[in-house]
């Protein structure tokens, strides 16, 4: 046991372990308190062995701060924001996925890289429910908040095409 009310330490320093590192703990949980709030590190939630944790006090966020650059994310009850731009090599989702831009009726883009790149956007604003751009912004397709479907260009079917559910 050691106690100090101010130290340096030069080297590593281990907390139940042998260090390898400036600083190496090794236990259940670690806490930084400051203020009368607190943050903790957990490397092995649940000791399920599948993932690690960073729990803050409740009614408090988590943000990642980028030095220079300030915040680029934080977690909070609400969910999570992010400064920037998120983008994912891969991605399964689950629930309701929502994005909002003020200001701008196209929310999401569309693209493909590689060969046969292609870029669109979708999106939705006070007069329509649903909105198709191009790469320039011009409008392909708008659905109203009451439904009536407008198209950009003529539409064409390779089989019959009924309109209003009756067969000509």
């Amino acid at each position: 046991s050691v106690s100090a009310t101010d130290g340096i330490f030069s080297g590593k320093v281990g907390v139940g372990t042998n260090p390898s590192y400036s600083l190496d703990v090794d236990g259940t949980q670690s806490r930084f308190t400051r203020g009368g709030k607190s943050l903790m590190l957990n490397p092995n939630f649940a000791n399920a062995n599948t993932h690690s944790s960073i729990q803050v006090e409740n009614g408090m966020g988590f943000s990642v701060d980028i030095s220079s650059y300030g915040e680029a994310m934080l977690l909070n009850s609400s969910g999570a924001t992010f400064s920037s731009s998120v983008s994912a090599t891969d991605g399964n989702f689950s629930g309701r996925v929502s994005a909002s831009l003020d200001g701008s009726s196209a929310q999401i883009k569309l693209s493909r890289t590689g060969s046969q790149t292609g870029v669109s956007y979708i999106g939705a604003d006070d007069t329509n429910a649903l909105r198709v751009f191009d790469s320039s912004f011009a409008t392909l397709l708008s659905l109203s908040q009451s439904g009536a479907a407008n198209f950009a260009s003529s539409v064409s079917a390779t089989d019959n095409l009924f309109i209003n559910g009756s067969n000509p």
